[in-house]
């Protein structure tokens, strides 16, 4: 629910229906099978692509950092567009150096955009689309 009332929110430059606490659900432990599991694109073809499209999927460190990324979101616009609030310098800085720090969090894969699987591609989207507003 988090991330569909932060975007939501977002596109509408407003404050999120869900309090500034929320309700934050666990994230998922990481198992390195489910990390290392292979993935590779879907051609259509009978005949299984080449080795040199295949990768690690990182599902689960997708869904943790989007869900990191949805908090870095849901708390950042408490502080843009809380009505009647005088918006200051420190505060955009602070949110800015937030953000950084989320990027700087991912895992080397992801940040460096070596996996190119859907899930990473729309981490990337929602990042670049929130940061850009």
């Amino acid at each position: 629910m988090l991330t569909t009332s932060s975007t939501w929110s977002l596109i509408l430059r407003r404050i999120p229906h869900l309090s500034r606490k929320g309700f934050r659900a666990a994230k998922p432990t990481i198992f390195e099978t489910e990390e290392k599991a292979q993935w590779f694109p879907y051609t259509g073809q009978k005949e299984p692509c080449n080795n040199t499209q295949q990768q690690e999927c990182n599902t689960r460190s997708v869904y943790t950092a989007l869900c990191n990324l949805f908090e870095v979101i849901h708390s950042s616009l408490y502080v843009l567009y809380v009505p009647g609030k005088i918006l200051r310098s420190r505060e955009i800085l602070d949110i800015y150096t937030t953000y950084l720090a989320w990027h700087s969090s991912l895992p080397l894969a992801l940040r460096q955009g070596e996996n190119s699987t859907p899930a990473a591609f729309f981490i990337q989207l929602v990042h670049f689309s929130s940061t850009s507003q």
